[in-house]
């Protein structure tokens, strides 16, 4: 799909196998239907987030739907950012 292409464009990685593009390809695929949730009450458990010790962490549907990587070393980081932070 062009859109997965232009998006692996935004990333660090290398290289994906098979099944890691086609989930990739499919959470891209999903992301066009959907709008970022700017404000915090439309965030969807388990979609969006989930809670973890408290924490809210943000899933790779969240990170790929806001479009960049903030480079907060972001446990599920969608652009495979594995660096320092920016």
């Amino acid at each position: 799909m062009p859109q997965t292409l232009k998006f692996l464009q935004k990333t660090y990685y290398g290289c994906l196998c098979v099944f890691c593009l086609l989930e990739l390809n499919e959470l891209v695929r999903q992301s066009l239907e959907e709008d970022f949730p700017l404000n915090p009450q439309h965030l969807r458990e388990g979609v969006h987030f989930y809670i973890e010790g408290g924490k809210l962490v943000f899933t790779e549907y969240y990170h790929i739907l806001r479009g960049y990587c903030c480079g907060s070393l972001c446990r599920h980081c969608a652009y495979g950012y594995k660096g320092k932070k920016v």
